[in-house]
């Protein structure tokens, strides 16, 4: 089946028996015209690269490659902020959330989850 949902909405799991969404989930996502499906994807990698995103937004990452490609390796507005001065919120506490949570706790960063 790979990732393909199958009957009523059954998708398999990695290694163990078909999960299924709780319906009212699903019912309450599509009427907010939201998607809700299973990730197959190593929950380590999946943290790693949400981290790695929070950390390119909050240093103004797209501002230094900018700056750096026409050799302008001034400080000067794109210092950006640093994650113990802030306040991260993890929506959803499954397997991924729980990691990203994990993960940042090196960070010093305060979390709401």
């Amino acid at each position: 089946m790979g990732a393909r949902t199958g009957a009523a909405g059954l998708r398999p799991g990695r290694g163990g028996p078909l999960r299924l969404a709780p319906a009212p989930l699903v019912g309450a996502a599509r009427r907010l015209g939201m998607h809700v499906g299973n990730a197959t994807y190593s929950a380590n990698s999946v943290a790693d690269y949400t981290i790695m995103l929070m950390l390119m937004a909050t240093r103004r990452m797209k501002a230094i490659t900018t700056r750096a490609a026409g050799q302008d390796f001034s400080l000067k507005g794109v210092q950006g902020r640093e994650l113990p001065n802030l306040t991260v919120g993890v929506l959803g506490t499954g397997r991924i959330g729980r990691t990203v949570v994990r993960h940042l706790s090196g960070f010093g960063c305060d979390m709401l989850a």
